[in-house]
Order: C-alpha cells, then sequence, then structure tokens
C-alpha cells in the first residue's frame, strides 16, 4: 500500500489527480481516444494536449498508484460538463464501478466546493453502479440519446444527470425536468423519397435540393456573414454581436483542415440565383460512434419561415446518413427558443430531454432541450 498524501478528490478506491509528463507512459488507460499512440509521440505532444482550457484528471488506484482510468472536465460560465472514461483493460463491472466512483467525487467537487450552479455527467446507459451512485449524490437523470455511441464494441444510447448546487436550489427551486418524447411521432415536414435530378451541379455542390444545395464555404462567405450579423433582428441563444469575415474565414478553413474534419460547416445556397443565405454543421463528428450534432443558421429574416431551414436541415441529413452512413444525430435547442424546437419536432426529432440548467441568463438558470433523430426513422418518414 503507497502513502496517499493527497488529501482531497479521494474516495475508496481511487483518487483523481492531474497529469504530469511522466503519465505519457500510462497514455493508454487514460486518454480518451479510440488511437493509442507511439510513446515517443505521447512525450512530445503531452504538455500541449494538456494545455487548453479542458481539464483532465487521473483516476489512479489508492492501493498501488496505477492509473486506471480519467475524466475529462469542460467548465464553462457557471456549470461543468464532465466526461469519465475506464481503461480498456477492465472488466465491463470494473469499468462501471470505477466510472461511478469519479463521478460521485468529480461532481459534488465541482459543485458544492467549486460553486458552480449544476455539472453535467454523460455516460452509456444501463451502467448499474453509475446509476445507483448518481441516485445517491442527488443527481438527476436528465435525458437519453438512443444509440448515440458505442460502448465496450455494443452501441447503446447515451445518457446525462445533472448535479445540483443546493444553495441555488434554495433560490430557484428543482428545475422542471422535459420528459422523453414518443419514439413514434408525426413527422409533419419529411424529407423527400426522390432527390431532384440535376445534370449540371452549381458549383461546388455537395448535395442539391429543390431550391437550395449545400456546398463548403469559400473566402467570399465570410463579408457576407459578417454584413448579416449587422442587422440582425433576432435574439437567438447567443446575444446579437459584430463578426469579422475574417475571423469566420479563418474558423471555417481550420475546421476543414483535419482529417477528417470534426465539425464540417456547409454553406446554404438558393438554387436560383447562388446567393448564400445560411450555413449548417454537423458538430462534434464521431465515424466511431456514428453520431454528430446538428446546426442550422438563416442569416436573414427574409429568408426565415419559409421553409428554408427545414430544407436545409433534410440535406444536412442527407449528407450525414447517406453519405457519411452516419446512425443517429442529435440536436440542443435553447429554451428561450421555442421556434427552434418546433422546427426539429416538425422535421422528425425526437425530444430526448433536456439540460435543465445549462447556464444563466440575466442571472437566472436557463436550460436547452435535448433532440435525437435515428437514421432509420429519417429514411423511414420520406414521402
Amino acid at each position: 500500500m503507497t502513502e496517499l498524501k493527497q488529501t482531497y478528490l479521494v474516495g475508496p478506491n481511487i483518487h483523481l489527480r492531474a497529469v504530469e509528463e511522466s503519465d505519457a507512459a500510462s497514455e493508454p488507460s487514460w486518454r480518451q481516444s479510440w488511437f493509442p499512440r507511439a510513446r515517443a509521440v505521447s512525450e512530445a505532444k503531452i504538455e500541449d494536449d494538456h494545455a487548453g482550457r479542458e481539464t483532465t484528471l487521473l483516476a489512479v488506484r489508492n492501493k498501488d498508484d496505477v492509473v486506471v482510468g480519467s475524466v475529462t472536465i469542460e467548465t464553462e460560465g457557471t456549470w461543468a460538463f464532465v466526461t469519465p472514461f475506464a481503461a480498456r483493460w477492465l472488466t465491463g463491472e470494473q469499468a462501471d464501478a470505477l466510472m461511478a466512483e469519479i463521478a460521485t467525487l468529480v461532481l459534488p467537487f465541482l459543485v458544492d466546493e467549486g460553486g458552480n450552479i449544476a455539472a453535467l455527467v454523460e455516460v452509456p446507459a444501463e451502467l448499474p453502479a453509475l446509476d445507483a451512485a448518481m441516485s445517491d449524490i442527488g443527481a438527476r437523470f436528465c435525458y437519453r440519446q438512443r444509440g448515440a455511441m458505442v460502448y465496450r464494441g455494443v452501441r447503446c444510447d447515451r445518457v446525462g444527470w445533472q448535479y445540483f448546487n443546493r444553495k441555488t436550489l434554495d433560490v430557484f427551486g428543482m428545475p422542471k425536468l422535459t420528459p422523453e418524447g414518443l419514439v413514434e411521432r408525426e413527422i409533419t415536414n419529411p424529407a423527400l423519397s426522390d432527390w431532384p435530378v440535376v445534370d449540371t451541379p452549381p458549383t461546388g455542390a455537395l448535395v442539391v435540393g429543390e431550391r437550395l444545395y449545400l456546398r463548403m464555404l469559400t473566402p467570399e462567405d465570410g463579408a457576407v456573414i459578417r454584413d448579416a450579423s449587422l442587422t440582425e433582428t433576432e435574439f437567438a441563444h447567443d446575444p446579437r454581436f459584430p463578426r469579422s469575415a475574417m475571423v469566420m474565414n479563418a474558423r471555417f478553413r481550420k475546421s476543414s483542415e483535419a482529417e477528417p474534419p470534426v465539425n464540417p460547416t456547409f454553406a446554404i445556397v438558393l438554387r436560383e440565383n447562388d446567393e448564400l443565405i445560411g450555413r449548417n454543421e454537423l458538430d462534434y463528428l464521431d465515424l466511431v460512434h456514428r453520431s454528430a450534432e446538428t446546426g442550422t443558421i438563416l442569416l436573414k429574416a427574409e429568408h426565415r419561415g419559409k421553409g428554408h431551414g427545414t430544407e436545409a436541415k433534410h440535406l444536412l441529413l442527407r449528407y450525414a446518413f447517406e453519405v457519411l452512413n452516419l446512425h443517429m444525430v442529435w440536436s440542443i435547442v435553447w429554451q428561450q427558443n421555442p421556434r427552434s424546437r418546433a422546427a426539429l419536432l416538425r422535421q422528425g426529432y425526437r425530444e430526448a430531454g433536456c439540460i435543465p440548467w445549462g447556464g444563466t441568463h440575466h442571472g437566472i438558470p436557463s436550460g436547452d432541450w435535448v433532440f435525437d433523430y435515428l437514421a432509420s426513422e429519417w429514411q423511414a418518414a420520406r414521402r
């Protein structure tokens, strides 16, 4: 038994500590990646990997100082997002117990000591020890995204639990939780059963619809997005704010440099005149889990409320499901934006639950609705 000098973030079996350079040697036991690296690469990159705002703590066995997993923590404003990880050489039962202990250590630490209003942990569904641990500490089950991940070789649902700050609860009360929607549901705006026949596509087109097409963004698009930001009339999730053409173009360029890209972004363009009217995205694209988050933005009010957003979304889903072969997509909508929620429900998305406290608005906790959509559902609904 090694002498444990740490006095906090210590549980019955493990303690959580920061990453050090020497931990490159045990990286396969704690780095949350599908792809292991050669030791020389790990040693060369470990410092830069942990220089950002995301924090990784290692789960270390108390009895022998062996690294058995990790937890990543991302804080945004007043709340935190937590992802536990268990070494793949552990059995399923050991991994379940480990992630349960990680979550029971880190969620109260971030909220009760750290002062965040809430902390959200996202994990595979149906892990008995973890589910029991979350209930024991008073965390609330918030959402279920069907078939969103692969865990130990099996496709499974992904679930979110949130732990709330008791002092914040005393002021605002327990937030209302959104129940999961029905699997069998009406889809009032399905995709076309047959896509338009195109002899000569617009330059750079990826997918083509009746009125719109998607293409990759060009350097000229930055100026269009900048100008639209200066005349925006609506408040969505983020406050209206001037955009820089230079910065937007840099973001689009950098998002395309990785192969495959993590957050591919597409221009939404009118077929009749090649006018850029918006953009949509596949964020957090994961070709192992075969999932991504979808998002759509129309730049001007004159193009909203005409079905352009729905058509653009179905073009994006066509690319996601028929080109990338994704299994499912998901989306998150701020609860102050009921119009986007209604649009997703019409398009066929299912309400999967909510993140009750995802931040604050005017000093009051605010949340998000969570949605999911399976490729099989989208295909079956096409008219």
